[in-house]
């Protein structure tokens, strides 16, 4: 099973990624981006955990299409493309408006997708 975990750079609750990632059946891998929080401590719970981990980031194609301040679009549509069967996002304003534009795009992706998608606030 391949598993994109994203969220919040100030996501800093590692035992919400550990619970989930603990769900997972063995031989999962788990794929993130290059920003800190969620990103960042997937990558290593899921090391710990036993996981296959890719860790994806931003190249020189993400900043051509959109610019560099929105490259993470490009990052999550590459990491969507690059095949999951569930995305995992943690972020604390995932459900307000004018917030967390990074994990909705990629939920948005994901739905479009037919990819399962779930949300964690806390």
């Amino acid at each position: 099973m391949r598993v994109i975990v994203g969220g919040a750079v100030a996501w800093d609750d590692a035992d919400a990624i550990r619970r989930e990632l603990g769900r997972l059946p063995a031989g999962t891998v788990i794929i993130h981006g290059d920003c800190h929080g969620a990103d960042d401590l997937a990558g290593r719970i899921g090391r710990e955990l036993g996981f296959a981990v890719e860790r994806w980031v931003k190249n020189k194609d993400d900043v051509r299409k959109h610019s560099r301040p929105r490259a993470w679009m490009g990052l999550n549509e590459r990491m969507l493309a690059g095949g999951a069967e569930l995305v995992l996002v943690f972020h604390a304003k995932l459900y307000a408006p004018d917030a967390a534009h990074g994990s909705k795009h990629l939920i948005a992706l994901a739905t479009a997708a037919g990819v399962e998608v779930r949300g964690f606030t806390a």
